[in-house]
């Protein structure tokens, strides 16, 4: 399953590192003259607000984000079916072998169902889908970003140093994200695993997860 995952985490990564680049080169591309020309302050807000640059380095902050949701639940779907289908072969022939009651649920395939496949790719986990994972990183990267550019267009600010602004605000964002598709992975191969397993097993022999009763 670890293979799995880290397959989908350099998918979710590769997009991410485009997203983000294509971000910067909008950005850079929104220091006009224009910009240069504004007075310090709210009118460079205000004329940021108006280039067409600067949404689109905003949008690929969002296409990131978009990146990551849908990559994240692609990889739990991926990962509970390749669990499920490996708890149903050994525990088919323990229900075989053993001699005892079957521990299986009557019907049980050895392919997960569609609607815990979906299930498990939206699930809540720590109190959050993996939208509302995203959301608020992705919220962060684009305040930070309108910041950096309010201050790349001050008078007094070189070009190189408007530059490195915008280096500043865009690559610890797209680390941030990277780092979130990581632990989000990690996190689905432990429920993936776990939930292809307790899919398995009648439910008279399963104890409630807690939140779940």
């Amino acid at each position: 399953m670890e293979a799995l995952g880290q397959r989908h985490l350099l998918k979710i990564t590769a997009k991410v590192d485009r997203r983000f680049a294509d971000a910067e080169a909008h950005a850079a591309r929104a220091l006009t003259a224009r910009l240069d020309d504004a007075r310090d302050g709210r009118p460079t807000a205000a004329v940021l607000g108006q280039s067409l640059s600067f949404r689109a380095a905003l949008a690929r902050i969002d296409d990131a984000a978009g990146a990551v949701i849908e990559g994240i639940q692609a990889a739990r779907r991926d990962l509970y079916r390749l669990a499920y289908r490996s708890h149903a072969e050994y525990l088919a022939a323990w229900d075989e072998t053993s001699g005892e009651d079957p521990v299986r649920p009557p019907g049980a395939t050895l392919v997960a169902n569609k609607a815990d496949v979906r299930a498990v790719g939206s699930a809540v986990l720590f109190g959050r889908t993996p939208l509302q994972q995203m959301s608020g990183r992705a919220e962060a990267a684009r305040a930070t970003l309108k910041a950096a550019m309010v201050r790349a267009g001050v008078k007094a600010v070189t070009q190189r140093e408007a530059e490195d602004l915008i280096v500043s605000a865009i690559r610890p964002a797209r680390d941030g994200f990277r780092l979130e598709a990581r632990l989000s992975i990690t996190t689905a191969i432990a429920y993936a695993d776990k939930m292809g397993a307790r899919h398995n097993f009648r439910a008279d022999l399963l104890e409630p997860i807690p939140g779940e009763e």
